[in-house]
């Protein structure tokens, strides 16, 4: 089992998305494509059974920290969970953390652009876009590898 399956992603069959904390104190999942559906809503509160089928409260303002990059299939990078699972030294996982919050925050900044422009990029379309040590993190979750001297040389 993967948390976050590149082949998927690169052959289009994944849908690359965010997990937003909403108002509640709950994760939800947003697909990136969905972005420009609940930017074009004006209410904060909203509720689309063809997103998540629950309620969607507050999540465009989101805290970037709390956001973290999602497949279809519902396996997560959590940062403060499974992936820190592979590092035993704090501050390699306060790096690793911070480097994923980033993204993170990057990835919505990105969805509600292109949410404006109108523009709905593809799974391949965006992993493209990823740099090389984000792609290494996702090959990384995907292979399962657990050596951190990786991300000494990789952060």
């Amino acid at each position: 089992m993967s948390y976050f399956d590149a082949e998927d992603i690169l052959a289009g069959e994944t849908m690359v998305g965010v997990v937003l904390r909403t108002a509640k104190k709950r994760q939800t999942e947003v697909p990136l494509w969905s972005l420009r559906v609940l930017l074009q809503e004006r209410r904060i509160d909203v509720r689309r059974e063809d997103i998540l089928e629950r309620d969607v409260e507050g999540c465009l303002d989101a805290d970037p920290g709390c956001v973290v990059l999602s497949g279809r299939r519902r396996f997560f990078f959590r940062a403060q969970s499974v992936l820190l699972e592979m590092f035993f030294d704090e501050k390699r996982q306060r790096i690793l953390r911070n480097a994923l919050c980033q993204r993170a925050a990057a990835v919505v900044s990105e969805g509600q652009y292109l949410a404006l422009t109108g523009e709905t990029p593809t799974s391949r379309e965006l992993f493209g876009r990823l740099d090389l040590a984000e792609r290494k993190l996702f090959l990384l979750a995907l292979e399962g590898f657990k050596d951190s001297f990786f991300w000494e040389r990789s952060l």
